[in-house]
């Protein structure tokens, strides 16, 4: 093989191979995270931020009266109580309001979401919003919910533990 066509195959060799992307490691949860969230029992938690989409600081519109609202967690159920605060979402003084929520473990791949919905009505008209949210993030007294790309976080739910 001619020299030219040698040196020509290698740079062609060299610049073709992508660069592998520095990839975020992918929060597994185990049984272990999932005592934290319920605390063996039950466990309150207080929503301290809601974003429409974290990465960019954008806060939700319904920011105000998601954050008065708690979550209960209790072991061996995937139903999970909301309390819901004094802001209503959609209407004021709305004539019903709903919830449900449920929190889901899938300890093969060390996932687990919270599907989340809520609605209200007032007199003829009704309003709700449906989403499913990931665990991203779990400590003793911090949950962050989030859905999104793996490096980037659009509607997320931040939670505290209430002592």
């Amino acid at each position: 093989m001619k020299p030219q066509y040698a040196l020509f195959a290698l740079l062609l060799l060299i610049f073709s191979c992508e660069k592998e992307e520095d990839v975020l490691p992918t929060l597994k949860i185990n049984p272990e995270d999932i005592e934290l969230i319920h605390g063996g029992s039950e466990k309150t938690w207080q929503v301290v931020e809601y974003y429409e989409h974290h990465d960019n600081g954008w806060i939700d519109e319904n920011r105000d009266c998601i954050a008065d609202d708690t979550y209960t967690f209790r072991a061996n159920t995937t139903e999970v109580e909301m309390t819901m605060g004094d802001n209503s979402c959609y209407y004021e003084n709305p004539d019903s309001q709903a919830h449900l929520l449920a929190f889901t473990y899938y300890p093969e791949d060390g996932k687990a979401y919270l599907d989340h919905g809520r609605f209200e009505s007032k007199d003829q008209f009704s309003s709700g919003s449906v989403y499913i949210l990931e665990l991203e993030e779990v400590s003793a007294d911090r949950l962050v919910f989030a859905n999104g790309r793996d490096d980037t976080w659009a509607r997320t739910l931040i939670l505290e533990a209430i002592d």
